[in-house]
């Protein structure tokens, strides 16, 4: 009968390492192979849904370009009616028109409103902020106001009346502590009237700050 031999054991140790380098050698290669093809694949399918992403984007902006027109005459129908399908299609259930909808936008009785310009948008947080800033001061909070103004000169850099209002702040932010008195806080409302421009600020608040500079 025959045993094994410590020989026997020590050829089989030997072979063990090329064993290993052999299953590398074709292992490795085919886990980079099919993960290079998995991503591959997932950069296809990414595309292909930003293409699909784009595409219903223009078909749905024309459709509201179309829906936007003031009056539908009847030779227009046909593509307002195919301007509110191409919505429907892309909008979710809950948000769809319904038939009453869709036939005042065919039929030219409801009209979308223009969509507002992005620099009447910026206008507007610019506004915004810069009464949210005023009504801040008024309340003689100097680090709310300026968190406010520099939101607002964030929002448009360009804007030089904001971006004199805010370094006037920031210069002032040591004397007009808890413990500043009426005459320093005077002072600040009364240069803020003269660097900012106030149209477009809730007119409360321009009375109030003029009143406040005034003594008031």
């Amino acid at each position: 009968m025959a045993s094994d031999s410590p020989t026997g054991s020590k050829d089989a140790w030997d072979k063990l390492p090329a064993l290993s380098g052999l299953l590398a050698a074709v292992l490795v290669p085919l886990a980079l192979g099919l993960a290079g093809h998995w991503y591959s694949n997932a950069i296809q399918e990414r595309e292909t849904a930003l293409k699909e992403k784009e595409f219903a984007r223009e078909w749905v902006q024309l459709s509201l370009d179309i829906l936007r027109t003031p009056q539908a005459t009847p030779d227009q129908e046909a593509l307002r009616r195919w301007a509110v399908k191409v919505i429907n299609h892309y909008s979710d259930s809950e948000i769809q028109m319904d038939d009453t909808l869709q036939q005042d936008f065919v039929a030219g009785r409801a009209r979308l409103p223009e969509p507002p310009t992005p620099g009447e948008n910026r206008a507007r947080t610019v506004e915004q902020l810069e009464t949210e800033a005023l009504n801040a001061l008024l309340a003689r909070d100097i680090d709310a106001a300026i968190a406010a103004m520099q939101a607002a000169w964030e929002a448009w850099p360009e804007f030089r009346t904001v971006q004199e209002a805010l370094a006037l702040l920031k210069q002032r932010r040591e004397r007009l502590g808890p413990e500043a008195d009426a005459q320093a806080w005077r002072s600040l409302y009364g240069d803020l009237r003269a660097t900012m421009d106030v149209r477009g600020i809730d007119p409360e608040t321009v009375e109030r700050l003029k009143r406040a500079a005034e003594g008031g």
